[in-house]
């Protein structure tokens, strides 16, 4: 993927409770290609030393995960998270007006979610000039063999390319109206970068699910105290929530040391008031009074 040079910009995405729960995400991480193929550099040792074959934010359940989750943080950083290289994670309540309606078809909506993410960053946080290699999870829940019918600009009357022109060339709507040259759905296993878009999107849903449990872990931890008081170790489900509020307190304070202006505890969840910063998580809200999830056909 790295040595084709048809494009200059490389984006790789993944999903987080696509269609499950009440909180959602995606996340982008975008860059130029020899900053992304640095990060990939880097964070493949990272996930080496921990004998996983993939590093999954469902799974992190044990302290030798938590280590992996913290040297793919700071491999990030260093190859250049928040300077030259942009992860930008959206997340959405579907318990808010916008996604209360009956019979919701979450997969659509998905694909809409998409759509707003790669415009917002594709068409307003990079140059005019790039042009973008599509690396999204290949195991996701979006069938991107229907990219197409989503990634259309507001208003457009460009017609739909054919899926079946995707595979070999992206055609001519997507190159006109995000740049993107080539689309490539890549197994998360073998792609480090997309790990790290799992990681991102994972943590920008916790940070909202689970904030009340980790301001009790914070205020517990200045204590000096466990968050969870029994007679042995804590269940399997309640250590992983321990250690993911350690990673997030973690995240959140490398953010805070680089003036990436990530707010936490004032938000109840990861969010970012200015898009234009590099690390950027969006909290979705509707963008008018008939912006609606879309519904399931009946039959």
């Amino acid at each position: 993927m790295y040595a084709k040079r048809a494009f200059t910009h490389v984006v790789c995405s993944d999903e987080s409770h696509s269609t499950q729960g009440r909180y959602r995400a995606i996340a982008l991480v975008t860059g130029p290609v020899e900053h992304l193929r640095k990060l990939r550099d880097g964070l493949k040792p990272a996930i080496a030393r921990s004998h996983l074959k993939e590093f999954k934010w469902a799974h992190l359940r044990k302290v030798s995960h938590l280590k992996c989750a913290r040297e793919m943080m700071e491999a990030a950083f260093h190859a250049g998270l928040g300077l030259v290289i942009r992860a930008d994670v959206l997340t959405w309540d579907t318990e808010d007006p916008r996604h209360t309606v009956e019979n919701r078809d979450d997969v659509a909506n998905l694909g809409i979610m998409y759509f707003h993410l790669i415009t917002a960053v594709l068409t307003k946080r990079w140059p005019d000039d790039c042009r973008w290699a599509l690396v999204p999870d290949k195991n996701g829940s979006l069938n991107w063999d229907r990219l197409t019918e989503f990634l259309r600009k507001v208003g457009s009357h460009t017609p739909v390319v054919l899926a079946s022109q995707i595979w070999e060339d992206p055609g001519e709507s997507l190159k006109r109206e995000f740049r993107i040259e080539s689309l490539t759905p890549w197994s998360s296993d073998t792609e480090p970068v997309v790990q790290l878009a799992d990681l991102l999107a994972g943590l920008g849903v916790f940070s909202r699910k689970h904030f009340s449990q980790y301001s009790g872990w914070l205020e517990a931890s200045s204590k000096q105290a466990r968050l969870f008081e029994n007679d042995g170790p804590p269940p399997l489900d309640q250590e992983s929530v321990k250690l993911k509020c350690e990673f997030l307190h973690d995240f959140h304070n490398a953010c805070r040391a680089r003036n990436l202006q990530v707010s936490l505890n004032s938000s109840r969840g990861l969010r970012t008031m200015r898009p234009t910063h590099k690390v950027n998580f969006w909290w979705y809200e509707a963008q008018h009074e008939r912006d609606r999830a879309p519904q399931k056909m009946r039959r």
